[in-house]
């Protein structure tokens, strides 16, 4: 069976069994965030891991770019699509994150960005010209990259079928407006399956190397491990170097050199390590595929003449011959041979490598967050144990005071009782002298009628006993009550 054929069945395996993993961690995740909407962590969480399932169904495999600003970035670009697709110039251009998909159907270039399309690589350029203009001047974060889809010179021939190939071209960390878009670059690094640094031979053991590779040092210890066979460093404007700079292999040792004093723990491979000229390459495809404009005809009769340069006396169609012999000279196809062919052949071993660590990555991010969170409940739970504890206390305190407060009422209601029958007794005991005084005078006059009044006095003491009885139970409510009573009867009386 054909090796690409066995590759493929293997990694449809592969991807069937990831896939059943990623849908089963998002499953678990909006659970849990069904459970806690506001926070943030689950959020963010959440939102990567859609990212990572969209680049999952897309079979997206992507290559960034970095670079200081002005070292050539987008000059390399140009050069892998054989056309001035990125918009190039003395002052900082790239402010936008720029997807490059290879598309061999494409080879003027399309460009889309929103409801913007673009199929003429001099619109495109204007376009992304301006675009850079207005991302340097905003200060919020640009979440939406441009799409621009051209054939990769070193690809044209191959079809990718499913999968999407694609280079991110992605502002310098010291380009200016590239602040707004930092939490967006780091981000990016998380996802892609390879990275190319570009280091400018010009500015080698300056202050801006330090800066470049300060960079590279920044990235995560363990993410660092992971990409290190997928780093490639690329040393641009070769053709700069004088007769009395350093060799090719010496440039090569002492970038290898400088990376193992920034960025120490992991083995950095010659092979990784390339020099070229991005500026001789893109001269020699345009010419090759007919895209030159006259001053970039020019650029390169000078390239190919040097002092011998004589616009006047040139053989413009003789002089085109020379365009693979300075494309070699470049020292591009090796780069790209390496490097972009390598991934290529490599793609779904690297895609699924990439794809399988970050499925790992965001899982441990969500375990973490639930240790915490553990960690937090068990922390509540003890706060929560103390809480009820101090409150079964201040309620055992309550209840005690209460029943103090019950003894002093009852109190209180027996004084009143004493005090109301003690008022009814004297008051009783009044009526009945005061009557009896009365109508003992009446007796002596009248026998007659002493019988009948005492028959009633009888009946007066039994109403007077029928209203105390009722009193008693009068005082079991609150005592205004039979101290009202109490007034009233005399008030009657006298």
């Amino acid at each position: 069976m054909d090796k690409k054929l066995k590759d493929k069945k293997k990694f449809d395996s592969v991807r069937h069994d990831l896939k059943h993993i990623i849908e089963e961690l998002a499953r678990v995740i909006e659970i849990e965030q069904d459970k806690s909407p506001d926070v943030e962590q689950l959020v963010q969480l959440r939102t990567s891991l859609e990212r990572l399932e969209n680049r999952f169904r897309s079979q997206q495999f992507r290559v960034a770019v970095l670079a200081l600003v002005k070292s050539g970035k987008s000059t390399l670009l140009n050069a892998w699509l054989g056309n001035e697709l990125l918009p190039v110039s003395d002052f900082p251009e790239t402010a936008r994150i720029v997807n490059i998909r290879h598309a061999p159907d494409a080879p003027q270039g399309k460009l889309i960005d929103g409801d913007v399309a673009l199929y003429n690589a001099v619109e495109i350029n204007e376009y992304l010209r301006s675009l850079n203009e207005a991302g340097r001047a905003c200060s919020m974060e640009i979440e939406d990259d441009v799409i621009l889809e051209a054939p990769l010179a070193a690809l044209e021939d191959q079809a990718l079928g499913e999968q999407q190939f694609e280079i991110l071209d992605t502002p310098g960390p010291n380009e200016a407006g590239a602040e707004q878009l930092k939490n967006r670059v780091y981000r990016l690094l998380n996802e892609v399956d390879a990275i190319i640094y570009l280091f400018d031979y010009t500015r080698l053991k300056t202050d801006d190397e330090e800066k470049m590779l300060s960079k590279l040092a920044e990235i995560r210890p363990e993410l660092l491990n992971v990409y290190a066979k997928r780093l490639f460093f690329v040393v641009n404007k070769i053709d700069k170097r004088s007769r009395h700079g350093l060799k090719s292999a010496d440039v090569v040792q002492y970038v290898r050199k400088l990376l193992n004093d920034f960025v120490g723990g992991v083995s950095w491979d010659d092979a990784q390590i390339f020099l070229v000229s991005a500026e001789q390459a893109l001269l020699a495809r345009l010419v090759e595929n007919g895209n030159a404009s006259p001053k970039a005809l020019r650029d390169f009769a000078k390239r190919v003449l040097g002092d011998l340069f004589d616009e006047n006396n040139v053989d413009w169609d003789r002089i085109k011959d020379s365009a693979p012999l300075l494309l070699n000279k470049s020292q591009l196809p090796s780069l790209e041979e390496s490097v972009l062919s390598f991934i290529y052949e490599n793609r779904y071993a690297l895609f699924l490598d990439s794809m399988v660590k970050d499925v790992d990555r965001h899982i441990k991010e969500f375990h973490n967050y639930l240790l915490v969170t553990r960690t937090s409940l068990s922390t509540n739970r003890e706060q929560l144990q103390k809480k009820l504890l101090l409150l079964d206390k201040e309620l055992k305190d309550i209840l005690i005071g209460l029943h103090g407060l019950e003894e002093t009422v009852e109190e209180k209601k027996q004084e009143l009782r004493k005090w109301v029958e003690g008022e009814f007794n004297q008051f009783r005991d009044t009526v009945i002298d005061c009557i009896m005084t009365t109508f003992d005078g009446i007796k002596r006059k009248e026998g007659k009628i002493g019988d009948s009044i005492r028959s009633f006095l009888k009946q007066f003491t039994d109403k007077i006993d029928a209203i105390m009885i009722y009193l008693s139970k009068i005082t079991e409510y609150p005592d205004h009550h039979a101290f009202f009573t109490v007034c009233c009867m005399k008030m009657l009386i006298f």
